[in-house]
């Protein structure tokens, strides 16, 4: 950013005039000297802070965006706080120079880094109102400037001081007075006694030193470009009033697309890649800026030649001259496109869950630590009729549980607050709304943990069964209908023999216990064989049958019955049993009054099932529709009855082959949906599509038809098939976060090399992609090139950091790592040869890679595809013991050895990423 050639013109002017006005006055010729002095050393200390602290700036943004990639084991202040302490390492000017880097916590100032008196420790807090360590309480103050005062030792010196408001710390660079004032002391005596002898001596004495300060400066600047010119983020200095850029990294090619030679030449490059919706803006600012008011920082967009839309955050610091005059701007801008978007995602899949957390068709209440509610989604609200700004923060005890229960409930509570769910995990009670009505809920519980795996409270899904337990009740009712009817009611099993009949079946037939009926053929209840042979086969092809008959009691004799009797099918059609009711019909009165009881019997189990019944005539129109039916399709009988069943409840999609089939039936009697069970949808009164399982049973009476169908609502079931498949979903997500742990746990062992196995497996990736493999194995590289290098964990880290040429000791141990990292995965079921991947990405197609030297398709694909990958990546890359090779070199090296040590495919996609379409790490 600085030429040293001027500061070294400035120096040797200096000397001459110091050494021309000793000839005129020696002493007059000292004062100049040590003024001047320090002005150079302040404004060069004040110029530097000034630098570094931005680049302090720069580092600590970079690290919190990029997930501190550098130092993943350090939080990101530490890893910040790490990267600098790197940076500054060597850097020192003068023997007494150095920087300190302080915060203020509470009343002290804590000092967290020196780069120089190497014997002295870190030094300890000072009071923040005490009379040492002006310059970093000024800094730590706000305030930017030098001073002549004590620093933490007491000592004076010349030092100036810079805050680093992103990390809220201050910076100061500072020399010893006493180290500035030894040689014009020294001169100035030597001068009186000596003249100008002594007084040449001194201008050389002091040339050399500043000299040494100037060199050691430059050393300083080329440790910052070098930074600046790795930078991710566009590090720039601009002079003022022109506005000409006099310096700006490489960065800016990858961020706007133009290279700094055109940022030289066109100052108003910026202006053309301009976004349309953001030119007035930025007309404003840049017109701000050449008159020196600088912005803090401010967000456009721009288009880059290559036609995309890039956000850029741009942060700019005003830098000014010894009048206070604006004579430059010095700032940074950072690709935010990537942050955008994720915030952009992050709030629509926060919009998408609490939309799904709306929509669940459960109750979903989390209670903290004391039980009181702290989520409550909108199935709660309409179960308990509490809104949701009603119940936050308010106990659930209180809220919604009986006094009676509320002791239990708690109970329960505070058993899952210790982290036992045994018996508690799934619990059922009654709750009440917010109108006092009892429901009674069933809960599945979990517990909720924090970062440290805390228990912090409760979430719990809750439904509402107090309609199913009213139901169960029914149900209960209904077998004792079954039991105590006035009709002889029994089953038979698929072979015809009873299995159980009750107690008006036994008085009819005239057995005393059910143990002499049990167990009989259903034929040996009818007089004439022929006659129940004829039922049987009518039940076996139609399913029904109903009609009179002459039945056969115990004792032989005889008596007229009527019978109404079904087949019992599985979910496939299948006939697994028979039922039956039956009247004995022997005096015409009894026979009409029974019917008519067995008709308001058989109405009472339709309109009382816990399934949906439609009865259909041959038309399709709608002629039976019982209470469940119309809870499932949310019509009433009275909207359906003498409508279309296809324009009623079957979606727009089926109505054309249920009229087919049900035309197909009447002209041949063959229909493959009849008395069995199929899955398929109907569609309730408001659109929503629901799953169902239909049996259809065709009854015949005289010359009526009519088709009377069973429907069960599979919704429940659907529910159950998402949740497993979410559950899988979950596994692999964690499957994947265990490997990115590993890939970091590896990276955290050699820091130089930091992102290099997540390099490789984007390029590995993309390769994949350009080859055309499937998704599934292209997402298997992607893993195994994440943790290919696993079995560097086991290595010594000097070895991997070493800067050096290896010995040939070390690397036969560098060359293990493949065989270690295959014996930590063996034993890992994972869905993809993720070892055998690690164990031989170094294997090359001719059989001269290591550790077996495998040849050709002794080595799996993923592992070619990996090992293009590595090689480019490594030869790009900077390494400790050597720079970058460059791209050229890498893509020449797998060019070169196509077909012999790399996969031709693998290469012929890497190139064309590489040199054809500018593939990016």
């Amino acid at each position: 950013m600085y030429r040293t050639g001027l500061i070294r013109n400035k120096l040797a002017g200096l000397a001459l005039t110091m050494f021309i006005a000793v000839l005129v006055a020696s002493g007059i010729g000292a004062i100049i000297i040590y003024e001047t002095s320090i002005t150079e050393i302040a404004e060069r200390l004040s110029e530097t802070v000034q630098s570094n602290a931005r680049l302090i700036e720069s580092i600590a943004e970079h690290e919190d965006s990029e997930g501190h990639t550098f130092h993943a084991d350090l939080e990101p202040f530490e890893s910040t706080l790490s990267q600098i302490k790197a940076a500054h390492e060597l850097f020192q000017f003068g023997h007494s120079g150095e920087f300190t880097l302080g915060r203020r916590v509470d009343d002290q100032i804590i000092f967290l880094l020196r780069n120089h008196l190497s014997e002295r420790s870190i030094p300890a807090p000072d009071p923040f109102e005490g009379i040492n360590a002006e310059p970093m309480r000024r800094a730590l103050s706000g305030e930017s400037g030098w001073m002549v005062g004590r620093d933490y030792r007491g000592t004076l010196v010349l030092a100036a001081y810079e805050p680093v408001e992103a990390l809220n710390m201050g910076i100061v660079a500072k020399i010893d007075m006493s180290e500035i004032h030894a040689p014009y002391i020294k001169a100035g005596i030597t001068a009186i006694v000596v003249a100008i002898l002594v007084g040449l001596g001194a201008m050389l004495i002091f040339y050399r030193l500043s000299r040494e300060i100037a060199v050691r400066f430059a050393d300083s600047t080329r440790q910052f470009t070098r930074l600046a010119s790795h930078a991710k983020d566009v590090i720039y200095r601009m002079s003022l009033p022109d506005g000409r850029y006099e310096y700006i990294n490489r960065a800016c090619g990858e961020v706007f697309g133009a290279e700094p030679e055109e940022f030289y030449r066109s100052p108003n490059i910026i202006a053309e890649l301009m976004h349309p919706d953001f030119r007035s803006y930025f007309e404003e600012q840049w017109h701000d800026l050449l008159a020196g008011i600088v912005p803090t920082s401010y967000e456009y967009q721009i288009i880059t030649r290559a036609g995309d839309t890039k956000w850029i955050h741009q942060r700019n610091v005003l830098i000014t001259d010894a009048q206070d005059k604006p004579v430059a701007i010095e700032g940074i801008a950072t690709d935010i496109t990537i942050q955008k978007e994720h915030g952009q995602r992050i709030n629509a899949e926060k919009e998408v869950a609490q939309r799904y957390l709306d929509i669940a068709g459960s109750m979903m209440v989390a209670l903290d630590e004391s039980g009181r509610i702290k989520l409550f989604n909108q199935q709660a609200s309409a179960v308990l009729g509490w809104s949701e700004q009603e119940a936050i923060g308010r106990s659930w005890f209180e809220l919604c549980i009986p006094e009676d229960l509320r002791q239990t409930v708690e109970a329960v509570f505070n058993q899952l607050m210790t982290g036992d769910s045994t018996s508690v995990e799934h619990y059922e009670n009654v709750v009440l709304t917010k109108t006092g009505e009892p429901r009674t809920i069933t809960f599945h519980n979990t517990v909720i943990r924090d970062h440290n795996d805390c228990i912090t409270g409760i979430l719990f899904s809750g439904e509402d069964i107090t309609e199913r337990k009213q139901a169960e009740s029914e149900l209960l009712l209904k077998d004792l209908v079954f039991e105590h009817s006035i009709t002889a009611n029994s089953i038979a099993d698929s072979a015809g023999i009873i299995t159980h009949a009750n107690d008006t079946f036994l008085k009819i037939w005239g057995y005393e216990s059910l143990e002499g009926v049990v167990g009989k053929s259903i034929s040996a209840f009818v007089s004439d064989e022929a006659e129940a042979h004829a039922i049987v086969q009518a039940l076996n092809s139609s399913g029904a049958w109903e009609g009179e008959y002459t039945a056969l009691k115990q004792d032989g004799t005889t008596f007229n019955a009527y019978g109404l009797a079904s087949t019992i099918n599985d979910a496939a059609g299948n006939i697994i049993g028979y039922q039956s009711s039956v009247l004995d019909i022997t005096a015409s009165e009894q026979a009409n009054s029974a019917l008519k009881a067995a008709e308001a019997h058989a109405r009472g189990i339709i309109e009382n099932a816990r399934d949906a019944f439609v009865s259909i005539d041959s038309a399709g129109t709608i002629i039976d529709w019982n209470p469940e039916a119309e809870h499932l399709f949310g019509f009433t009988f009275d909207e359906v009855k003498g409508r279309e069943l296809a324009d009623t409840i079957v979606p727009a999609e089926f109505r054309q082959p249920h009229t087919a089939g049900m035309k197909h039936y009447l002209a041949t009697g063959e229909a493959k949906v009849l008395n069995t069970h199929i899955e398929i949808t109907a569609m309730h009164k408001d659109g929503h599509i629901i799953p169902v399982e239909l049996s259809i049973v065709p009854l015949k009476q005289g010359d009526k038809l009519t088709f009377n169908a069973f429907i069960r609502d599979l919704s429940e079931l659907s529910k159950h098939k998402e949740a497993i498949e979410e559950s899988e979903l979950i596994i692999r997500e964690s499957l994947i976060g265990t490997i990115l742990a590993i890939s970091k746990a590896v990276e955290a062992r050699d820091p130089y090399t930091a992102g290099h196995q997540q390099r490789v497996s984007r390029l590995a990736r993309s390769i994949a992609q350009k080859m055309g493999l499937d998704k599934e194995l292209i997402e298997g590289i992607r893993m195994g090139a994440i943790i290919h290098d696993i079995g560097k964990i086991q290595l010594p880290a000097e070895i991997l950091s070493k800067p050096g040429k290896l010995t040939e000791a070390e690397f036969e141990l560098i060359k293990s790592h493949p065989e270690s990292g295959f014996k930590i995965l063996e034993d890992v079921k994972f869905p993809w040869p993720v070892a055998d991947i690690a164990y031989q990405h170094h294997e090359r197609i001719d059989g001269s890679g290591y550790p077996r030297g495998l040849k050709g398709d002794e080595i799996c694909l993923e592992a070619k595809v990996i090992a293009v990958a590595d090689v480019v990546e490594a030869m790009s890359s900077h390494r400790p013991y050597r720079p970058s090779l460059g791209m050229e070199m890498a893509i020449d090296e797998i060019k070169n050895h196509r077909g012999t040590k790399y996969d031709e495919a693998c290469v012929d996609a890497c190139v064309k990423l590489l040199a054809e379409e500018h593939f990016s790490f």
